[in-house]
């Protein structure tokens, strides 16, 4: 009988390890980001990852060490090596993700395959805004405008109070550079065409409440402009749920 139960406990393990590898296999394929191609996903660190699997290899490796010294009831061991499981499949498992040309948008992914919606980009390409659907609730809740801080990602919506989101767990982050330079092209605030405008005057429309900083750090991360080439800024709340910052470039 005992070795019966070790021959099924071996069993267990090695389906549990093969359908972690599947599940990890997918998530670095087009359908582990939920769309074509055109997706980006930014995923864990390799180093986050490689950590993630020494955690899974060294727990293993002392979770049986004390099944053999007898230090642990079989039951307490499997609830063990299972929380460390479902640990690292979280971590190793956590993305962040635009669906890009399949609609330009901010999703999360845990435990590889559990997808969860954040929101919609108000720039649906990226690039342009209908300023005469501010305030007719077309736009309500779409993000537009961001900041990252301390790791953590703020998305900014019409009409709707800022998104907190974090970007990783313990010491699993996942790629800020490759994030940044996606959502710097789609999520970041709408910059009124200067043609619109007196040419030194810059005006720039964010989600609501989004503050001077984050609209500063936007710029700061398009190498445009410099903050202390600006002058004359302004910061308005509007009633239609967005945030306009205007200034001048000296």
């Amino acid at each position: 009988m005992k070795h019966f139960r070790t021959f099924i406990g071996i069993v267990l393990t090695g389906l549990l390890i093969g359908l972690f590898y599947f599940l990890e296999t997918g998530y670095y394929s087009d359908f582990g980001c939920g769309c074509s191609s055109a997706c980006v996903g930014f995923y864990v660190s390799t180093a986050s990852k490689v950590v993630g699997y020494l955690i899974l290899l060294v727990s293993s490796l002392v979770i049986l060490y004390l099944r053999k010294k007898k230090l642990l009831s079989g039951v307490i061991a499997l609830m063990f090596w299972i929380g460390i499981l479902l640990l690292v499949s979280y971590c190793n498992g956590f993305m962040l993700f635009n669906k890009g040309a399949c609609g330009q948008s901010l999703n999360q992914t845990t435990f590889y395959i559990h997808q969860q919606p954040i929101g919609d980009f108000a720039k649906s390409d990226g690039e342009s805004l209908q300023l005469d659907s501010l305030g007719t609730g077309y736009y309500s809740g779409k993000l537009l405008g961001y900041l990252i801080k301390d790791d953590n990602l703020t998305a900014y919506r019409i009409g709707a109070e800022p998104l907190k989101i974090s970007t990783g767990f313990l010491f699993w982050q996942v790629d800020m550079e490759t994030l940044n330079k996606d959502l710097l092209y789609g999520l970041s605030s709408f910059r009124i065409p200067p043609d619109s405008l007196n040419q030194k005057t810059i005006v720039l429309i964010g989600g609501k409440n989004m503050p001077e900083e984050a609209f500063l750090w936007e710029l700061e991360q398009s190498n445009e402009f410099k903050a202390k080439n600006i002058v004359n800024p302004f910061l308005t709340n509007n009633s239609d749920g967005t945030t306009t910052y205007r200034f001048q470039i000296q």
